[in-house]
Formats: C-alpha cells, sequence, structure tokens
C-alpha cells in the first residue's frame, strides 16, 4: 500500500459527531426545533441525537421533578462540586428542592476551596448530565423540553 492510500484510510468523516457538535453549539429553540423535527423522521437517531447532545446548561432547564429525580442518584458532594461554576439562581434553586441535609452536605462542598475547581466541577456536572440521560434512558424522566 503506498503513502497517499494509508493516509487516505486514516480520514473518516463521522456525521453523527459533527451532527452532535453543531447541536451543542446552537441555541436552545434552534435546537430542539431540528431535534423535534429529527425526532418525528427517526426517533431513534433523534433520541441518540437529544442524549449526546445534552449538557449542564439543559440540565437547569429541566423541570423541578426531573431535576430531583437525577440528584436523588447522585452524592451530595457531586451537587456541591457541581453547583460551584453554576449560575447562583440555579443554585438557590437546587439547594431548595433536594432535602435540607443533602442541601447543606452540598452547599458546603460549594463552599469549600478546590485546587481545580472549574475542572473538577466540569467532571461532577458531566456526572450529573449522565444520571441524567440514564434515568432518561429508563424513562424515569424526560430530556425532551417539546412534547
Amino acid at each position: 500500500m503506498s503513502t497517499l492510500e494509508k493516509s487516505q484510510e486514516k480520514i473518516r468523516i463521522n456525521g453523527k459527531q459533527q451532527m452532535i457538535d453543531l447541536l451543542k453549539f446552537m441555541e436552545n429553540d434552534e435546537r430542539n426545533k431540528l431535534l423535534k423535527n429529527i425526532l418525528m423522521r427517526n426517533p431513534i437517531m433523534g433520541r441518540e441525537l437529544m442524549e449526546q447532545s445534552f449538557t449542564f446548561s439543559d440540565f437547569t432547564e429541566l423541570s423541578d421533578h426531573a431535576i430531583v429525580r437525577a440528584l436523588s442518584y447522585v452524592t451530595p458532594t457531586i451537587i456541591g462540586i457541581a453547583l460551584k461554576s453554576a449560575s447562583i439562581k440555579f443554585q438557590k434553586r437546587v439547594l431548595s428542592l433536594i432535602d435540607r441535609t443533602r442541601a447543606e452536605e452540598a452547599f458546603n462542598y460549594m463552599q469549600r476551596p478546590i485546587t481545580n475547581s472549574m475542572r473538577d466541577s466540569q467532571k461532577a456536572q458531566e456526572k450529573i448530565v449522565g444520571v441524567a440521560i440514564a434515568l432518561s434512558r429508563k424513562k424515569v424522566i424526560n430530556l425532551a423540553k417539546f412534547n
């Protein structure tokens, strides 16, 4: 095999991944409209794209019920670290939704200084997003903002 053939074999275009990346950067209204149309035409692909492009920002817009259900599967430590970089409005919302002892523990972790605060906060947020997606697959919560 020539060098040209080897280099051509390494080039792979993953249309689905490009679509996921595109969805992550779209405005919520535009993304929801596009996902709704995809879901009507191909429910399996639409659901997968919705899950793959779901972010912590999307999580903050879920219903109170969905947030409480998802966070019931997450330790207060993770909640506190995830909330560290969230808006104060969302911090207050979450801490008022979960039970008092868990809220106090999460709040204590929010107040602690952490060396790599942003990195750790992002990892904690990804953990929460993963839990929300898993619960959505089990039909415990609904990630879609349109129905």
